[in-house]
């Protein structure tokens, strides 16, 4: 995930048939705003990494 616009859009449409949607969950959250687009629509991001995990690991 980068900016969480596609995830942004998928919520939304959700919530409009009534879903209720509060956490989202990607593989990898590059760390590009995407997290806080999500937090300003009252979505929790869960990431199984992050671009800091990633860059941590190639260097150790």
């Amino acid at each position: 995930m980068t900016t969480g616009g596609a995830l942004l859009a998928s919520c939304r449409q959700l919530r409009v048939i009534g879903a209720q949607v509060e956490t989202v969950v990607c593989a990898i959250d590059r760390e590009q705003g995407g997290r806080e687009n999500l937090a300003a629509e009252a979505l929790q991001l869960r990431a199984a990494l992050t671009r800091h995990d990633l860059e941590a690991a190639v260097k150790a």
